[in-house]
């Protein structure tokens, strides 16, 4: 892409450079500005100079003004060299610019790990479960394909909700015929009398489905899941991914919210515009302070957290959830917490994964929102995330323009579909959510609710909800 080209007809090459924020966009429509006016100087001063060459002749024999002639070409050449040195320092900066922004365009979009297999394998497998003598093994496979993977596939995390909510987890591994594990899918097993029988991977979380680099492993697997929820009565099979175009019946209402992120705070704050960063200085007004940690911020973290799924009208995981997941070594936790006049307002639970951090669960009290400490929270956040060397800061789940999503969108995330599918359905199926019109009513009852009721009865009830 020639620089020349580019700031001849800025406005053309904008959506071909893809500059990541208004400010790099200003600045070539400045750069263009600027060139366009050199160019209009040293035209000027060209024609200026070319006219006074013959005069050289009329005025030989005039020494004093012949001397004048001399000096006022003198002073035009020195200003031609200056205005080139000036249009290449002009088209220098817009090479610059335009190496940034073709670098940006360059990098991945989104997290590998959300991309669908597109290999095919070629050779003879065969699916059993897992035993306990072959976790190590699925855990460094695991490992080993990190691009491809997700937190939420480890036997730890299995391990994590059989401790919190008591249900069992099944592990379906894909073996070639030399006995190597190419794929594999865990699931959860979870039996309510309210909300029916599930067979899940993975419950309470964003992601989970099968873990291979061939799709038609991938599949197997899935139809394998089926198959065993037949065999054992074990319910609907709910399978989370973002791969499209499987052969199961799905549901794509949901959508994760992911941003690439910059090299650098300052960066990150150029490139977020000044609508949003006139939302975060707005809770400057009220010296709000965060803490980064982990065990140490459980109970201010809760305080905030259950608060506000009781005023949202959704039941609340018990605190022991939390606890075990930051006490799982093999899990990268961090917990947010921000303060204002010595009280939790804001937090956020982060995981972290590969090049990516991700917020799963984030809340705000209500009666902190006329202080846009949100706003304020998730800057720091993402500051963090910045500083700590990730690439991706993922915004979690949302239902596509929800209000959620409008959110996130504002941060410059973009929309990741998710495909949940149903095998052995003959239908998607409308699972229990917080989207469905019969849970208004319970809704509006549970918001209504004091604190402590919620906080003691709650954990029961969404533990039998994936």
């Amino acid at each position: 892409m020639n620089a020349k080209d580019v700031l001849a007809a800025p406005h053309q090459y904008l959506p071909t450079l893809a500059l990541v924020n208004s400010e790099s966009q200003s600045t070539l429509l400045a750069l263009s500005e600027k060139f366009t006016k050199q160019k209009k100087a040293l035209k000027s001063a060209s024609k200026q100079k070319k006219t006074l060459t013959p005069k050289f002749k009329q005025l030989q024999g005039n020494p004093e003004s012949l001397a004048m002639l001399k000096a006022e070409m003198a002073h035009i050449s020195a200003s031609i060299k200056e205005i080139e040195l000036q249009l290449k320092e002009t088209v220098k900066q817009t090479e610059q610019l335009i190496a940034q922004a073709q670098e940006v365009q360059s990098l991945p979009s989104y997290p590998p790990c959300f991309d669908q297999p597109t290999e095919h394998y070629n050779g003879s497998f065969t699916i059993a479960e897992l035993d306990d003598s072959d976790r190590a093994q699925w855990n460094k496979y695991l490992k080993q394909n990190i691009d491809l993977t997700n937190t939420y596939q480890l036997t730890d995390i299995f391990d994590t909700i059989s401790s919190a909510f008591k249900h069992p987890s099944i592990t379906l591994i894909a073996r070639s015929d030399d006995n190597q594990i190419i794929g594999g899918l865990t699931l959860t097993a979870m039996k309510s009398r309210l909300f029916g029988e599930h067979l899940v991977s993975t419950p309470f979380f964003n992601y989970g489905g099968p873990a291979s680099r061939f799709i038609n492993v991938s599949t197997e697997l899935i139809r394998s899941a089926a198959e065993l929820a037949s065999r054992k009565t074990l319910g609907l099979v709910e399978i989370r991914t973002t791969f499209p175009s499987l052969p199961f019946p799905c549901s794509d209402k949901k959508v994760s919210m992911v941003r690439r992120l910059e090299s650098s705070t300052a960066e990150l704050n150029s490139a977020l515009g000044t609508k949003v960063r006139a939302q975060i200085k707005k809770a400057n007004d009220y010296n709000p302070k965060i803490r980064f940690g982990g065990l140490d911020l459980l109970d201010d973290y809760y305080a905030v957290f259950s608060r506000n799924m009781r005023d949202l009208g959704t039941p609340v995981y018990g605190k022991k959830w939390f606890r075990l997941i930051l006490e799982c070594t093999s899990l990268d936790t961090t917990v947010a917490v921000a303060y204002v006049s010595g009280k939790p307002v804001s937090c956020g639970f982060l995981l972290g994964h590969n090049n990516t951090l991700e917020i799963p669960w984030a809340s705000t009290l209500k009666s902190a929102n006329h202080m846009n400490i949100n706003m304020w929270t998730y800057h720091q956040i993402l500051e963090f995330s910045v500083k700590n060397g990730y690439q991706f800061f993922d915004f979690g789940r949302s239902t596509k323009d929800a209000p959620t999503y409008r959110f996130k969108k504002q941060w410059g995330a973009e929309p990741i579909p998710h495909y949940w599918y149903y095998p052995g359905a003959s239908e998607t199926i409308n699972t229990a959510n917080p989207d469905n019109p019969k849970y208004k009513l319970l809704i509006t009852i549970w918001k209504r609710l004091p604190l402590f009721v919620t906080n003691l009865i709650g954990p029961t009830i969404i533990k039998s909800i994936p």
